[in-house]
């Protein structure tokens, strides 16, 4: 059994690989492409992190979440696909009814979360791009008893399970904006092209936090991201209130993340230059990330992870969030 399982995980591992690297030279394509002052994108090791990702391990049943695992894969090749069906020359006006039916249909496929917002090249990942400057970024919640479990493997398959459901949504609502004439590229939260949670503060969806997440006012920081890059307006904008320097303050005097990673990981005094701010040592951090199929246990420890943004208030930003 060990040899069928080693022979399922390379499969498994290559197979990931081949539709990783398909869906990554789409990202390549796009005309707003990373700027000098980009960051660089982690290096995901596809053997190691496919590790949970085998036919033998749910047959076993020790692993559950294998048609999570096929759902990702299945929408990770469907945005690759989808090069020949963005078009750059024509625009579409939209208003307020196109807005009030995609975000009620977006919340019809579980989405908790929607901003808008501008992307700027220095928040893509250096050497990747996307088509359209305009983004939508969606957010859709973990649950709490799930990721309670971590660093067990419940959490990692919850993890995937969001990566399927969002996958999904992400791409069924970028369909949607084409069939009504709106060009709009689909960018899974599995691996994208750029930097998901600087986006989604831009666009007043909540702040960053000490473990580099997204924490907002619903979810605190148990959620997972996607983006659809559009052509056109963003809709009306709402006054918003910046509010990271009382984020900021409050990582601070709570710092649970920052003692409850297991490697030592979450920087205690986050590493700023001119390209970005650094919360994670990665080093430190993805081997244990490997091991544990996800982790997670800086999203578990942090006392916002039910909401609780009374604490240090509501949200922020430049653009709109509901």
């Amino acid at each position: 059994m060990n040899i069928a399982h080693a022979i399922d995980k390379a499969i498994f591992s290559r197979y990931f690989q081949i539709v990783l690297e398909r869906t990554d030279q789409y990202y390549q394509k796009g005309e707003i492409k990373s700027g000098n002052d980009s960051p660089e994108r982690v290096k995901i090791q596809m053997d190691k992190i496919s590790e949970g990702m085998s036919l033998f391990k749910f047959i076993s049943n020790t692993r559950r979440d294998l048609p999570d695992v096929i759902s990702t894969l299945k929408y990770l090749k469907k945005v690759a696909k989808e090069f020949d069906k963005v078009n750059t020359e024509t625009r579409v006006a939209t208003d307020r009814t196109f807005w009030n039916d995609f975000e009620k249909l977006a919340k019809s496929f579980g989405v908790g979360t929607i901003g808008y917002t501008h992307i700027e090249p220095k928040y893509i990942f250096k050497g990747f791009s996307v088509f359209y400057q305009s983004v939508i970024i969606l957010g859709m919640e973990m649950k709490f008893e799930k990721i309670q479990k971590s660093p067990q493997r419940e959490a990692g398959e919850e993890a995937m399970r969001i990566y399927s459901e969002l996958g999904k949504a992400n791409y069924e609502l970028a369909k949607y904006m084409r069939e009504q004439g709106v060009n709009a590229q689909s960018i899974h939260p599995f691996l994208g092209p750029a930097l998901y949670p600087v986006l989604a503060r831009k666009a007043g969806m909540g702040e960053i936090g000490a473990n580099g997440l997204l924490i907002t006012p619903q979810f605190g920081p148990c959620q997972r991201l996607a983006i659809i890059t559009y052509d056109g307006d963003l809709p009306e904008k709402e006054k918003t209130i910046n509010r990271q320097a009382q984020v900021s303050d409050y990582c601070k005097k709570c710092g649970q993340c920052v003692h409850g990673c297991p490697q030592g990981a979450i920087l205690e005094r986050p590493i700023v230059t001119e390209r970005s701010v650094t919360h994670i040592d990665n080093k430190k951090c993805m081997p244990y990330f490997y091991k544990t199929y996800g982790c997670s246990i800086c999203i578990k420890v942090c006392p916002l992870i039910q909401g609780g943004w009374e604490k240090i208030g509501s949200s922020n930003g430049k653009g709109k969030c509901i």
